[in-house]
């Protein structure tokens, strides 16, 4: 593969049709947005890497899908968008309770990718980005504890992150991903103040 060889374009309107997808299923099953809201808001207490992706890389988005996989689990889903051109992503499946407002068990380890974008631009009103396809980086909980425990040292784990450089209209292309959320904040931001 060439070094220089990037993943397809995934417009901002693919993202709004999985949101609509998986809070739809929310709906459809007689489930409402606040049951979904405290649903998230239980999973801060049971997934610690959650909370830690806050602390380390800044203010991230979370969600639970709405349907559930064979195995009657549904995937809690962390994003945080940082240093103007990565996108690391972590999901852990977990079980909620019949109404969907509590998380009842953690059922896997968490997962992490890491992707760097490599460009932005607008598809006619629709922001997405390209991937470095060549960049992309999977990794489990061992390496993010020796990413915690090193206070972000990613060459601790074999990454090398570019700073200062930020993709041009990176800031627009999180706008765009984050414009169809329901935005579930921790009670408490990682600095120890309440959550607004």
């Amino acid at each position: 593969m060439n070094a220089t060889a990037k993943t397809p374009v995934v417009p901002s309107v693919v993202a709004a049709a999985v949101y609509v997808i998986l809070l739809g299923g929310c709906i459809q099953s007689g489930y409402n947005a606040a049951n979904y809201q405290s649903a998230v808001r239980s999973g801060f207490s049971q997934i610690p890497e959650a909370l830690q992706i806050e602390e380390l890389l800044g203010t991230a988005d979370h969600f639970i899908s709405g349907q559930r996989g064979r195995d009657g689990a549904r995937t809690w889903t962390t994003v945080v968008y940082f240093e103007g051109r990565y996108v690391l992503s972590m999901q852990v499946k977990v079980r909620t309770d019949a109404d969907f407002s509590t998380i009842v068990e953690v059922v896997s380890d968490p997962q992490f990718t890491l992707h760097e974008v490599s460009q932005v631009d607008d598809y006619g009103g629709n922001i997405g980005a390209s991937f470095k396809g060549s960049s992309e980086k999977h990794f489990g909980r061992a390496e993010w504890q020796k990413l915690v425990a090193s206070h972000g040292d990613w060459t601790g784990i074999g990454i090398n992150i570019v700073r200062g450089k930020p993709i041009r209209r990176f800031d627009e292309y999180v706008q765009a991903k984050r414009d169809d959320l329901i935005v579930v904040r921790p009670a408490v931001e990682p600095d120890g103040s309440p959550a607004q």
